[in-house]
């Protein structure tokens, strides 16, 4: 969610915006500037720490335009990677505070939405979708959103989901398209499904996104930019899988 920070940015019919998203395996960077938006994404396996600032660097030359030449700084805020979340949120806040702009934190669902709805240009896009994106450990993190183009609204906001659970919180949800990774639905009967959009939600849906709410006035100081947890204590998470393994060999032994 954002908000209006009208001390540091002024409505603009279309605001040039950078976008990071370090949430998924793959690292992405975009500019949206007027109707266009320009993309760069990296490798699976790449270090995002590494390459966001020279992708940042390369997608500003490729469209002609300097960092001076944003009006706000937005990134994918999560629920994803840990690691990687706080990536994109601490270059993100630094772009802020040295050339003294507001920060759109985006949400990784709601990029998805936004995608999943841009991938079906000249058709009605859906008015309910329920979005996932992999959390690991056999789960699924998890959305569901009303609206179309670049409005949408949280119906459920988001939440952990085991893959096993994902056919009944969709069929719960009764949405009108599922946006998120067809590995994942491969297995169930396409014809007790709502159809299945694979999309990115990535730095260019973040970028188109955000220039809209930029055009609204809206954004956050640098500081108050922050990541979406939905998995709090993964730490936690890692050392009970652990202690179960632990016991589970306990108890073979035993037998």
């Amino acid at each position: 969610m954002v908000r209006r920070d009208n001390r540091r940015m002024s409505r603009s019919a279309t605001p040039t915006i950078l976008a990071l998203d370090t949430a998924g395996a793959r690292c992405s960077v975009a500019v949206a500037h007027g109707a266009r938006v320009l993309v760069r994404r990296g490798a699976v396996g790449d270090t995002h720490l590494e390459h966001v600032l020279p992708m940042v660097d390369s997608v500003l030359r490729d469209a002609g335009l300097a960092v001076e030449d944003c009006a706000a700084f937005a990134f994918g805020a999560g629920p994803g990677s840990f690691t990687g979340v706080r990536v994109a949120c601490t270059v993100a806040q630094g772009l802020c505070w040295a050339r003294e702009k507001p920060a759109i934190p985006v949400g990784s669902l709601l990029a998805l939405a936004v995608a999943a709805d841009a991938g079906t240009p000249g058709r009605p896009g859906p008015s309910r979708v329920f979005c996932a994106i992999d959390a690991r450990m056999g789960q699924a993190y998890s959305a569901v959103l009303e609206g179309g183009g670049l409005d949408w609204r949280e119906v459920e906001p988001p939440f952990l989901c085991d893959l096993r659970d994902l056919p009944g919180r969709v069929a719960q949800a009764r949405v009108d398209a599922v946006a998120g990774d067809p590995q994942w639905l491969a297995q169930w009967d396409p014809d007790s499904l709502p159809p299945l959009r694979d999309a990115c939600g990535d730095a260019e849906a973040i970028a188109r996104w955000a220039q809209r709410a930029a055009a609204s006035g809206l954004g956050v100081a640098p500081e108050q930019a922050l990541p979406v947890y939905v998995r709090d204590q993964v730490a936690k998470t890692v050392a009970e899988r652990a202690a179960g393994r632990h016991a589970g060999h306990a108890r073979g032994g035993a037998a």
